[in-house]
């Protein structure tokens, strides 16, 4: 039913719904585990109208979840949500795997829901609108450089920095980390005019 990005988003949410001792799932665990994916908290932002700092700032602070051991009942409103991402993947299906729930329409799903935008205090996304945004999403994707060519890539460098810098290998994997982050972010954020990141060396 969802992409593996998309699932690792409603598993996160369950081990938030878990932790808090919810008997269900709702969708104020969703804006959670949105808060730990760099690339959904930016597709987020764009959707609701935020800028990703500012969404950041209202992301609610929680401790680590503990993994939900089992299934968790869906909320009402949860599941009205996962049938619009359902509808939507049907209308603009993911090009790479048609006729799952992607991470976008997860996305799109939550910013049109009233009461997920509620957590927010921000107006919901216009469902007329979704087609025309994962339209936009999904041509971004295909002109961006394929994750398995950034992975190879960084790995490359990271073996030739290892080879080179002795002693420093913590700083190392920071600095690559540092990279693979600014590269999905800049990707997924193409209205972004700050520099993809900024690395201070001591």
């Amino acid at each position: 039913m969802f992409t593996e990005k998309a699932q690792a988003i409603v598993d996160l949410a369950k081990d938030y719904a878990y932790s808090s001792g919810s008997a269900e799932l709702g969708l104020a665990p969703f804006l959670q585990a949105i808060g730990h994916h760099t690339e959904a908290s930016v597709l987020l932002a764009e959707a609701v109208g935020l800028e990703l700092e500012k969404f950041r700032e209202k992301l609610p602070r929680a401790p680590e979840p503990t993994p939900c051991p089992g299934k968790l009942p869906l909320a009402e409103a949860t599941r009205l949500m996962l049938t619009v991402a359902k509808d939507l993947a049907e209308e603009t299906p993911d090009r790479v795997h048609p006729g799952l729930i992607d991470l976008r329409h997860l996305v799109i799903a939550l910013a049109t829901s009233r009461d997920f935008c509620a957590l927010l205090n921000v107006t919901p996304f216009a469902r007329e609108d979704a087609a025309k945004m994962l339209a936009s999403w999904y041509d971004q994707q295909a002109q961006a450089p394929a994750l398995n060519d950034l992975l190879e890539r960084l790995r490359r460098m990271r073996s030739e920095l290892l080879a080179k810098v002795y002693g420093q290998d913590h700083a190392v994997h920071a600095f690559v980390e540092g990279i693979f982050n600014a590269e999905v972010v800049a990707n997924a954020d193409v209205k972004r005019k700050a520099p993809r990141a900024l690395f201070v060396f001591a």
